[in-house]
């Protein structure tokens, strides 16, 4: 499944993701997003995949934020699981993102 290739961690030169495995009894798992530029620090949430296809190694997810938000992103990981693009949507705006993977660390 995709959804197990989402897990480790991923860079895109400017910041770094690191997601935990789904825990099969709540259904999420962690997820760290470390800003590198141009201020350092973590945030610690968790996110849920919606809905994965293998097919074309698609993910559906839900980013849950410590505050209570929530935003939905969409991923799709290459074959040789080496370099995935996200796709984010907030307030009506698409931006897309190409990230690689750095390695199987799920935390900082």
């Amino acid at each position: 499944m995709p959804s197990t290739q989402l897990v480790g961690h991923w860079g895109d030169g400017n910041d770094e993701l690191y997601f935990d495995a789904v825990d099969p009894t709540y259904k999420t798992g962690g997820y760290v997003l470390m800003h590198v530029h141009p201020v350092r620090g973590g945030f610690h949430h968790q996110y849920r995949v919606d809905a994965e296809d293998p097919g074309d190694q698609h993910i559906a997810a839900t980013l849950l934020f410590a505050d209570g938000s929530r935003r939905d992103e969409k991923y799709v990981i290459s074959e040789d699981g080496k370099s995935m693009t996200s796709t984010t949507t907030i307030t009506g705006i698409e931006t897309r993102s190409s990230w690689r993977r750095v390695d199987d660390k799920t935390r900082p």
